[in-house]
This record gives C-alpha cells, structure tokens and sequence, in this order.
C-alpha cells in the first residue's frame, strides 16, 4: 500500500489531483484478458468523481450508466468493479438494492494498489489524443488500442524508426492476433504508420489531436451510437422504474391480504372465547 501517498494528499482533493490520478491510470498499463474492460471502467469511475465529487464522497453511476458511457455490457461492468475493488482500485461504501438502487463506489486515489507519485507528470508521457476520452471507449477504438498507442508514442525518443510487434507484445501482455488487429485498426485511422516491421506514431497525430480525433468520432459514427445507447438506458430505466413500483404495490397488497387475514383470524377467535 502506498502509505507516503496517503499522507501527502489533503483531505479535499482538488480538480488538479483528479486529472492527475487520471493521467496516472491512463498511463499505467493493465495487463490480462480482462484488462481492457477493467480500465475502461476504472477511468470512468474517475470521470465520475471530477465530475460529482470532492474526493471524499462515492458515486453511484449504476451499470447502466458506466455502460452508456463505455458500450460495455452490463455483466462485463459489474464483473469489472467487482475486479477493480479486490485489487484494490475501489472500494463498495455501499451495496445497490433490488427496489433499484445502485451501489456507490469510491476509487482509491490516496492508496491506489500501484505506486503512484504527485511529482511524476504522467500527462506528459501520453499521446496528445488520449485525453479523448469517448474515442476510446467500445463506442470507437477502445482501450487496448489506447494502450498500444501509448507504448508506442512514449518509446518515440528511444526507438526513433519505431518498434517491431515482439517489442509492442512484450510490453503491452497483448497476444499476436490481438495485437496485429489493434495495429491494423490504428493504421487505417491513420494514428499509427508502418514502415518495414516497425511501427511508430503519424506525426499529425501529434500535430492535429484534435482534428484527428473528430476524424476518429465520425469513421465509427460515435454521436449516433452514443444517442442510441442513452435512448436504451432511458427505455430500460423507465421500465425498471415502473417494474419496481408494480413489485411494490404488489408487496403492500400482499401485506394487507395478510393483515385482513390475521385479524379475521383474531375476530373468529375471540368469538369462539366469548361463546365458550
């Protein structure tokens, strides 16, 4: 555990911390068959926070929401948090409830299971495009070729001609075929080029992040497949909402059938008393 850290981060993290830890995230490289879903969610959780919180409190996004976020299914993201929080990324203040309330998570930024230095600037090892967040969810690219970009953008200095795919897989954990279609992928939207059998990044990837990016946004039709989503949440939501109220108008008219029971029982009994 990281105790140095802990002591050092003030009580009320600031938006500047949040970013940091996010950058953190981003540049650490989570290895696995799961580890792609597992950090997509980890960083959405950590959205969460800059978004709601002060650093003391937890959000409650629900499954379907971090799934409107990333497009992951419901079960990767539930399998995911339950992942994150044995390894010591998050942490359950609370469990959600079958009347529908979800559960509320805290992600860990005092003592994250892995060191972690507020002095290190990790944004600085990041490929500029990075910080766009949707283009590396399921809705576009996704996390692993995040990763891999990554890899290849902060070895640029030490590797001018690039990096062959051995060097890639060694550091990233990814297989041959995941990692030549990853490759493939960030080619043809023109984030990676390959001259021989190295690898290394498009300079106008650099150059242009954000026009890359929006580039990225309308190849995979990324606003379409995001209104799609939400619309699904809205629908399931809705339904959810009125399942739960019919359950419990159910259970109250289940209590008054018994109750009426109950007391009719005690009326019959007291009568048979009083007749004895």
């Amino acid at each position: 555990m990281n105790t140095e850290n802990e002591i050092q981060i003030p009580s009320g993290l600031t938006a500047e911390d949040y970013h940091h830890f996010k950058s953190f995230v981003t540049f650490t490289l989570f290895k696995g068959s799961t580890s792609a879903s597992d950090k997509a969610v980890l960083l959405e959780l950590i959205s969460q926070h800059i978004v709601y919180t002060k650093g003391n409190s937890g959000v409650r996004p629900g499954a379907r929401k971090i799934r409107t976020a990333t497009n992951l299914n419901a079960n990767t993201i539930i399998h995911a948090l339950e992942r994150l929080r044995k390894t010591g990324w998050v942490e359950c203040l609370s469990r959600g409830s079958i009347g529908g309330t979800a559960s509320v998570w805290r992600v860990k930024f005092r003592n994250p299971p892995l060191e972690y230095s507020r002095d290190f600037n990790y944004a600085e090892c990041l490929h500029p495009m990075s910080h766009e967040a949707d283009i590396w969810t399921k809705y576009a690219l996704g996390i692993r070729d995040l990763q891999i970009l990554n890899v290849i953008y902060f070895s640029r200095e030490l590797s001018l001609n690039g990096l062959i795919k051995k060097r890639i897989s060694d550091e990233t954990g990814y297989a041959h075929k995941s990692l030549t279609n990853s490759l493939e992928t960030l080619m043809q939207v023109g984030l990676v080029i390959r001259q021989g059998n190295e690898y290394k990044v498009a300079p106008e990837s650099c150059q242009l992040p954000t026009k890359m990016a929006e580039d990225v946004r309308t190849f995979y039709s990324v606003q379409s497949r995001r209104t799609n989503r939400q619309k699904q949440h809205t629908l399931e939501r809705r339904n959810n909402a009125e399942y739960r109220s019919y359950v419990w108008q159910t259970y109250i008219e289940e209590k008054i059938i018994d109750r009426t029971i109950a007391k009719e029982k005690r009326i019959r009994s007291n009568s048979l008393a009083t007749s004895v």
